[in-house]
């Protein structure tokens, strides 16, 4: 009986599968009467982003944070390029050698209002990481002492502009921009 079940269950899957690949219709069949359907505007959605372990970098960058006193720090480089929807590894390291230059990267939009907030938000998170919780931050590294690295891989966003920003206190300064080409 068991067997009976199996075998209609195996029968009906084979013939949804074949109903559901157009059966045995001719590939060149119009349809008799004209769709009736309103048009509907097409859905377009970023690929959904996996987990930053998941990802294997297809591109590596180096970003370095420079400067031993506040009139010097800056990111090197101040502009790179990525394509979009690609996992890139960013190697940051903090060349910083004076003591107090701790530096972190942080990847947001493109909006001086979204970087004041989230800089805020970092100084209310305090130190010493300063490490700033927003939806809007697409990924951040540590926050580094003079002299470490850190690495971070993430799905780059669609094209177009974005910062990077340090969330430490008074580095405000500290800007690079990030260009997903199109």
């Amino acid at each position: 009986m068991l067997k009976k079940i199996y075998n209609l269950a195996f029968l009906l899957a084979l013939v949804a599968g074949l109903t559901a690949c157009g059966g045995n219709k001719p590939a060149t069949e119009e349809p008799t009467e004209p769709a009736t359907e309103e048009p509907t505007t097409p859905v377009t959605e970023e690929p959904a982003t996996p987990a930053a372990e998941e990802l294997v970098a297809e591109t590596e960058i180096m970003l370095a944070a420079t400067g031993d006193d506040m009139s010097a720090i800056s990111f090197e480089p101040k502009e790179f390029t990525l394509t979009p929807y690609t996992a890139v590894k960013v190697n940051f390291v903090n060349q910083s050698s004076a003591a107090g230059m701790n530096h972190n990267a942080v990847f947001i939009p493109f909006d001086q209002a979204v970087a004041d907030e989230i800089r805020a938000a970092g100084l209310t998170a305090g130190g010493p990481a300063f490490s700033p919780s927003d939806s809007r931050i697409m990924a951040q590294t540590k926050m580094l002492n003079p002299g470490e690295t850190d690495a971070i891989t993430f799905e780059t966003p669609g094209p177009g502009k974005y910062y990077v920003i340090c969330t430490y206190p008074g580095h405000k300064a500290m800007v690079a921009v990030m260009t997903i080409a199109e």
